[in-house]
């Protein structure tokens, strides 16, 4: 019973990080909280959030990989594909470098395919398509952003009415 308050606790405390990105300290407690309890995916689910917020900031960058690099030994071990699949798009956007962003993609791309991820799948197109940009590929960048969106669009449609326009 108390494995499981804490494991509640851990868990809104990863939604609530979610929402508001500045609640790192309450994103490293649920890291806490997951390794005593034994949660593996949570923690590694967290980890990967706290590398998603830690890359938008230059001085953080060293968190960022260090939270990334744990993540995805748990999400091995585990066998959490779909935690492997967003830890490459996070890679993808932590390397200077065109074509380490684009094979950090790739990887997650062929995953998220793999296992049917649609809102990643769109993601992937999404950033390949500004990798294709920054490289003035335009035919490509265009393919890629219209991939994306015609997932995007694919997915809205399976939303109720009232929804859709919030998201797309």
């Amino acid at each position: 019973p108390l494995a499981k308050e804490r494991y509640y606790e851990a868990f809104i405390g990863y939604l609530e990080a979610k929402i508001d990105p500045t609640r790192t300290q309450q994103l490293r407690q649920c890291i806490d909280i997951s390794q005593s309890i034994g949660a593996a995916y949570l923690e590694c689910l967290s980890r990967l959030l706290l590398a998603a917020i830690s890359a938008t900031s230059a001085e953080d960058r060293g968190e960022a990989v260090a939270q990334l690099e744990i993540a995805f030994r748990l999400a091995r071990k585990g066998g959490y594909r779909p935690l492997i699949a967003k830890g490459f798009v996070i890679r993808s956007r932590l390397s200077n470098s065109i074509n380490e962003k684009r094979v950090s993609l790739d990887l997650s791309l062929k995953i998220a395919k793999n296992i049917g991820l649609l809102d990643l799948i769109a993601e992937n197109f999404y950033y390949l398509g500004g990798c294709a940009l920054s490289e003035d590929n335009l035919p490509m960048a265009r393919e890629h952003f219209l991939q994306s969106a015609a997932i995007v669009a694919r997915l809205a449609g399976n939303l109720p009415t009232n929804y859709r326009l919030g998201y797309l």
